[in-house]
């Protein structure tokens, strides 16, 4: 089915198709409907990252050390700047959680997500990131690494 201002799902049901559509997504915390809990997500209409906002997940392309490209979310707090936390490679049929750095556990967690992609994590990590669209009142995307203790998981 395709996504619509109206769609709500866990975030782990993203798929590539719903960035297509929405490259913005929030969590639904200010929705209260039986069934939905913390990890729901609905679209937001955007052609930018907004300011003033927490729990943004963007559409983003994801490159390994040797050039793989893998679609994804990063999650973005902008209420106070830019904040980077989570990611997560998306595929057809799965959602590989990738842990902000400074996460407890983050390396272990970075470990197992290596694994569920069939990679050593020295294979995805580091991970860099590309936003698919530009910050608010910014021309150019955002772009980082996610990084873990010596370099990689």
């Amino acid at each position: 089915m395709k996504p619509s201002l109206k769609t709500r799902k866990p975030i782990d049901q993203l798929r590539p198709t719903d960035l297509e559509a929405f490259p913005v997504w929030k969590f639904v915390d200010d929705e209260d409907e039986e069934g939905q809990d913390e990890t729901w997500v609905r679209p937001v209409r955007a052609k930018q990252v907004p300011a003033d906002s927490y729990s943004l997940s963007i559409a983003a392309t994801l490159t390994t050390p040797k050039g793989v490209r893998y679609r994804g979310i990063v999650g973005v707090n902008t209420a106070e700047g830019f904040e980077v936390v989570h990611a997560a490679v998306l595929t057809e049929d799965n959602y590989v959680f990738i842990p902000w750095p400074g996460m407890a556990g983050a390396a272990k967690q970075a470990r197992n997500a290596a694994k569920e992609l069939g990679l050593k994590a020295s294979e995805l990590f580091p991970l860099a990131y590309r936003l698919a669209i530009p910050f608010a009142g910014e021309g150019s995307l955002r772009e980082g690494v996610y990084r873990y203790a010596g370099g990689d998981a």
